[in-house]
């Protein structure tokens, strides 16, 4: 678009050591294009299972403090802050300043693929200049083959906050993995357009819609590169023989099978065969009438393929209610063929 010499455009100046793209033109109708990256002035991506400890099956979102962002097996969270600048094009004055804060929230449906939340919330403050009270906001999403309803643009009065939510949908009905980017723009009157940016980081959430685990119709979504952590507590009335015989076993083993920091993950099978050979490996000639095997039989680490294994009698009730209940965090997590877990026993 054609520009007069006064026009103004608003650019998201990044932290130090983040990199910055100029496009050549004209004084009058030059813009300044920034590429946001990773800001430096937030903490890394941090896996967050510690909310899963209060109910494995319930998990609960991620809650993100200024600057951090985390993400557990179904959520993730991202904040952190920019300054922006609004520059005058053709005389490189600064017109105004403020600062952007964003607030991404991203809750996926474990037991619907059709609908899950992403919400973006945008911030300005400590404005500069009568400029920045006519900052414009708008978020977006990009990914693959997910569907979403878009948001229109909103004025960013300073001091409000302005949410963008968008309803997603994988529309398939195979296993399927796509690549999530949330992007944001800011924009002036009678100010050069400049291309959204990527902020906070970019994801693979995976969809299925394997029939053991939930509705077919339905499936559901998970972030597949978080390995989730099951927790399972030694004082429990019922499961606590199991989660004893299990930090017994992750200490006597030679390898410290599923405990994080300390040995290997296991890893979900889901061929029955294999299961019940994992059983009748460990607990086959066992005259006790109920056996309880460690790395769990449902897993690649159970005793068929490995020898590095444990087995305790513990109460018959004890041993079936964890397996139901075990199962049932499994599926809550969407654990398919291979994926991989820890075990965390708690006091």
């Amino acid at each position: 678009m054609t520009l007069a010499a006064a026009t103004a455009v608003v650019t998201l100046a990044l932290p130090a050591g983040a990199a910055t793209e100029a496009s050549a033109g004209s004084a009058a109708t030059q813009k300044v294009s920034v590429q946001l990256t990773a800001p430096v002035t937030a903490a890394p991506l941090r896996a967050d299972n510690a909310l899963l400890a209060a109910d494995p099956n319930n998990p609960k979102p991620v809650s993100c403090a200024a600057r951090t962002a985390k993400i557990n097996r179904t959520s993730h969270c991202y904040r952190n802050e920019w300054p922006v600048e609004l520059q005058n094009e053709a005389t490189g004055k600064i017109e105004g300043r403020a600062r952007l804060h964003v607030n991404i929230k991203v809750r996926l449906d474990p037991r619907n693929r059709h609908k899950w939340q992403h919400s973006i919330a945008l911030k300005i403050t400590d404005p500069q200049g009568p400029m920045v009270l006519a900052i414009v906001g708008s978020a977006d999403l990009k990914c693959g083959a997910c569907t979403f309803n878009r948001q229109y643009p909103q004025p960013l009065p300073p001091n409000i906050s302005k949410t963008f939510t968008m309803t997603v949908s994988s529309p398939h009905d195979v296993t399927m993995v796509d690549k999530m980017q949330t992007y944001v723009a800011l924009t002036a009157p009678n100010a050069a357009n400049v291309d959204a940016q990527p902020v906070g980081p970019d994801l693979h959430v995976r969809c299925d819609n394997t029939p053991r685990i939930s509705p077919q119709e339905k499936g559901g979504c998970v972030y597949p590169d978080v390995k989730p952590t099951y927790f399972i507590s030694r004082s429990h009335s019922v499961y606590g023989p199991v989660a004893k015989h299990i930090t017994q076993a992750q200490s006597r083993l030679i390898q410290a099978w599923g405990l994080k920091g300390r040995g290997p993950a296991l890893t979900i099978t889901r061929d029955d065969r294999l299961n019940n050979r994992n059983r009748r490996a460990a607990c086959g000639n066992s005259p006790r009438p109920s056996c309880d095997e460690y790395p769990f039989a449902s897993t690649y680490e159970g005793a068929f393929r490995n020898k590095d294994y444990s087995t305790r009698t513990v109460p018959l009730t004890s041993n079936t209610r964890e397996g139901n209940y075990r199962q049932q965090w499994y599926n809550r997590n969407r654990l398919l063929e291979s994926d991989a877990f820890w075990v965390q026993p708690t006091r």
